[in-house]
């Protein structure tokens, strides 16, 4: 993939997922998650699964079964 499809295909994904959140995640949640750096209730958790598969039961040791 060249630099430019590349710098689109990262915007394209970025606007979503900013949009999704926003849309999904009261403000002052976000505003919270924004200042605390983390999301201790774990409302950011599907989002990151969505994106990443298999990912948190990975590093948890954990794993899925379908």
């Amino acid at each position: 993939m060249n630099t430019e499809t590349r710098a689109q295909v990262r915007a394209l994904i970025s606007e979503f997922m900013e949009k999704w959140i926003a849309d999904s995640i009261p403000a002052m949640e976000l505003e919270r998650i924004a200042r605390e750096g983390v999301s201790l209730n774990g409302l950011l958790t599907p989002f990151h699964d969505a994106l990443v598969p298999g990912s948190l039961s990975l590093a948890s040791g954990a794993s899925r079964r379908a």
